[in-house]
Formats: C-alpha cells, structure tokens, sequence
C-alpha cells in the first residue's frame, strides 16, 4: 500500500505553482500551524484561515487546510486565545489540523487568482505582465527575473466586443457576485481586459498602459476609482471574496491533479464560505 503524503509534501505540491519567493515581503505565505511530517489522506480548500473553516474542516475530517489568506501575520507578537486569531490558532491545534496559506505568492503566480476569474470568463490568449520587475510591479518584491512573468495582472481578449453593463453583467453571473459595481460609461464597448484578483487599485493606470480597456477587480478605493474616471479608465469591481473565490477550485484541482501523478490518494473538498458582507 502506498504511504499517504506528508503535510510538506503537499506543500510542496502547492509551491512548484506558487513559490513563496514571488510572495511580498509583508506577506505570510506558508505553513501556518502544524506538524510538516503529518500524513494527509483529506485535505480541504478555503479561502480564509479562521475559526469558522478550521472547524468545518476538522469536521469533514481533513488532515491539512489550505488558504488564500493567512492566519498569522508577522505583526502578531501573543496568541490572545479570547480573541479570533487565537481562538483560530488553538483550534487548529486542538483538532490536530494543520493549516498552510498561498497568499500573494498565488497571486503574483502566472495560472494564479487573477487567471482563475480569466479562465471563468473565457479570456482568450490569458497573459500575465512581461516579468516581475519594479517597472511593472511596484508593489512586489520579487527578486527572480524568470520568463513566467508575474500573474498579479491577467491580460486578454474577451471571447466578443460587448458594452461595459454587458460585461458587468457576465462578471457577476459567472461570480455569483450579488452586487457590481462600475466606472466609466456603461455603454462603452470593449474588448481587451486586465484581471487582478482582489485588492487591484494599485494597477489601474498599469492595466490601461498595458492596452486594457478595462480593470476587473474585487475591490478600489474611492479615491483611486475617481482617477480612473478622471483619466477616461473603466472599472468593474466584484468584491473582494467573490473575486478570488474562483482560485479555490484551482487549488483543489491542483492538489487533485498533482497527487494523482505521484500515485497519492489524496480526498479534496473545498469548504463553503460566506461574504463578511451583507447587501440590502
């Protein structure tokens, strides 16, 4: 009988797609709580590292979470087991799960978040930007110059030309998003789009440089989203959790896909969430 894999080496499943080197500095990619030499015969698949999915996925008897969004940031100095983070961390201990997060080295990873809500929306020719260099990543610091390029924006055609509202309308079927929003005429046709996944405000005008016509996103702030208007660039912001919610089925298919090649039977599920937000 083949021996179920290890908690490293699903992790390091996971990082041959998103090396933690293309992760931000501030960031905190990696095994957040557990034994690396565990052995793992379910793993589950969720955006956020919480209370409310460590529990769900000890009770669906996973062995390792995987997450979007770390648990521990550097800044935390005491587990405070009264409030979230460390009831989180003691739960992940209690029910003996580990719990490993790819973040920004997902995002900056070319087939990462943005390329997941690309694949939804039949982006043709998907392309990352050219490379990881300060000039086209302002924000990242990655150090490595490789040909992948960075995945933190996704380029491409849209399958036809179609008015912005149309657009608008696609993202949130295909989403599930209850709510868009938009900047920019809505009857402005376009044909060329520009993906970042979650936070995308710090790439409008880099977005619209790179031939965009418009900047799909999660989320923009105010005063970033009145340049855009300024400067004639169209937005369409999804939120933030439905914008990256498509990565998580491309977590679990790796997972799936890449265990399957190395002869490992490995259970996948992903854990169903729910927006922080409420709409009325």
């Amino acid at each position: 009988m083949t021996m179920p894999p290890s908690v490293a080496d699903i992790i390091a499943l996971i990082e041959t797609i998103a090396p933690p080197h293309r992760a931000e500095i501030w960031d905190n990619c990696g095994l957040q709580v557990g034994n690396p030499n565990a052995p793992v015969s379910k793993a589950a698949v969720a955006l956020d590292a919480n209370e409310e999915t460590i529990r769900s996925a000890a009770a669906g008897g996973a062995d390792l979470l995987v997450t979007h969004h770390p648990l521990i940031f550097p800044d935390i100095s005491s587990i405070d087991t009264g409030r979230a983070t460390g009831k989180a961390i003691a739960a992940a201990i209690k029910s003996g799960i580990s719990v490993y997060s790819a973040h920004t080295s997902l995002d900056h990873a070319p087939g990462g978040t943005s390329f997941a809500v690309a694949r939804r929306l039949s982006f043709v020719d998907p392309t990352p930007l050219p490379g990881p260099t300060p000039a086209t990543a302002p924000r990242s610091t990655l150090s490595d110059q490789d040909s992948a390029g960075d995945g933190i924006l996704c380029l491409g055609g849209l399958p036809s030309s179609m008015k912005l509202v149309d657009l608008a309308l696609l993202v949130k079927k295909v989403l599930g998003a209850p709510v868009i929003r938009m900047v920019g005429d809505p009857s402005r046709p376009v044909s060329r789009a520009a993906v970042c996944a979650g936070s995308g405000g710090d790439f409008i005008e880099m977005a619209h440089d790179l031939g965009a016509e418009v900047l799909i996103t999660g989320e923009v702030r105010y005063h970033a989203a009145r340049e855009a208007a300024a400067m004639g660039i169209t937005l369409i912001e999804a939120g933030h959790f439905w914008s990256e919610l498509p990565v998580l089925s491309e977590t679990a298919h790796i997972i799936r896909r890449e265990s399957q090649a190395r002869g490992w039977s490995v259970e996948v599920t992903i854990i169903q969430e729910r927006d922080p937000f409420s709409y009325v």
